[in-house]
């Protein structure tokens, strides 16, 4: 089966928003308005800065020339179906392996990705799509990932740093990727698999420089679609662990998700070009791949719509790294900092939910302990049966010698 244009113009680009040098400036009003024109159909927007505005004053590469990339990871997607995907490739489910491979600078791994640009160089976005989909288990990229830095300028706005954000106003604490920012060296063919972000928290890309990165997304309204496809395509996975997305190795054509679902699921895509943002909104799942050598930088951040969100999040249980907040320390937080919020029907009903949980826990505790307590009343019954057992044996060995 070969490729057709018209496959991949089934997805539709998601929308390109232009803010206002005002919308610009209230980060955290100007999300709560774009969230709720798009986020349901949608599931993330691109964003074009105000003319003018940049991210720092100098070259980006200025703040790496001498930077480490510690411990990169080489991406190998292994098929589920054999060689049959090499041909058939709408139809590619893949594992993919991580291996950490050896250390290195920024200028060595700049060199090693920009020798594959050229495979990407005045190609339009189908034919970009087709050649990723095509080549996808070959020639294993290098990424450099989860990289603990930032290189905006401290004053700018939308600076990732320090964004306008409830999720900064309630934490206590940084999480690293979390409410502090990651970049991302990428080269081409370098992924991210299908998930939603930690706590199904909203999430902000910027690409600082360099070859486009691309996006798929599907936003959270119907993210138990591709669950059940997931769910059919790793059965083993899903098996020992049903956030198994969550480990972000499953990868899955986006096309071949439209055809299981007869075209009935809502999906975007969009290319990302240096000096855009990409705005993901809490719940949705997202998976791209980079179209060459670039610099990219993340972090996440919270509205209101997310104190719902929230309520709703299941985290994977397997990994003992998972991030996890305090419900209730949370929103002390926050209404300490934000006491205009009190009285938002959202918070209220997210302080109702702590109140809930905070019984259910205790109902469970009560639980366990009376099941507790009825073990250790059997168990202690069981030690004085054996006990009796014992000394009746006892008296019967002394009457035999009697």
């Amino acid at each position: 089966m070969k490729s057709r244009v018209s496959d991949y113009q089934i997805i539709p680009f998601c929308p390109v928003l232009y803010p206002s040098i005002t919308d610009f400036n209230e980060f955290q009003s100007y999300i709560e308005k774009i969230e709720k024109e798009y986020s349901k159909e949608y599931g993330m927007v691109k964003i074009i800065p105000p003319q003018g505005w940049k991210a720092r004053s100098t070259d980006c590469q200025e703040a790496l020339g001498n930077k480490i990339i510690i411990d990169p990871i080489e991406q190998n997607p292994q098929g589920k179906e054999g060689l049959f995907q090499q041909f058939f490739y709408f139809q590619c489910v893949y594992e993919c392996v991580h291996i950490i491979r050896k250390s290195m600078s920024f200028r060595e791994y700049k060199k090693k990705a920009i020798a594959f640009d050229k495979v990407t160089d005045g190609k339009s976005i189908v034919e970009v799509e087709d050649l990723f989909w095509k080549s996808i288990s070959f020639s294993p990229p290098l990424y450099g990932s989860d990289i603990q830095m930032s290189i905006f300028d401290e004053n700018v706005k939308w600076n990732l740093k320090n964004l306008d954000s409830i999720l900064n106003q309630g934490l206590d604490s940084k999480i690293s990727g979390v409410n502090t920012p990651y970049l991302y060296i990428g080269s081409w063919k370098t992924l991210f698999s299908w998930h939603k972000e930690d706590l199904d928290l909203s999430g902000i890309n910027f690409l600082h420089y360099g070859k486009p990165k691309f996006w798929y997304c599907i936003p959270k309204s119907e993210d138990y679609k591709l669950e059940n496809i997931a769910k059919n395509n790793f059965p083993d996975a899903f098996a020992k662990c049903n956030q198994f997305l969550r480990h972000k190795t499953s990868i899955i054509n986006p096309y071949q998700i439209l055809r299981k679902c007869k075209g009935n699921i809502k999906m975007c895509k969009i290319a990302q070009n240096e000096g855009e943002f990409i705005i993901v909104f809490s719940g949705a799942y997202h998976t791209g791949f980079n179209w060459g050598f670039n610099i990219a930088e993340a972090v996440n951040f919270a509205s209101l719509n997310w104190l719902t969100v929230f309520q709703e999040s299941k985290p994977c249980k397997c990994h003992l790294d998972n991030v996890s907040i305090n419900p209730q320390n949370f929103i002390n937080n926050l209404l300490k900092k934000r006491p205009d919020l009190i009285g938002i029907e959202k918070v209220k009903q997210f302080k109702q939910w702590i109140k809930q949980q905070q019984i259910y826990e205790e109902q469970n505790f009560q639980s366990s302990d009376k099941q507790y307590s009825s073990f250790e009343q059997k168990n202690r019954q069981i030690k004085n049966n054996v006990r009796k057992v014992k000394i009746k044996k006892s008296i019967r060995k002394k009457n035999k010698k009697n």
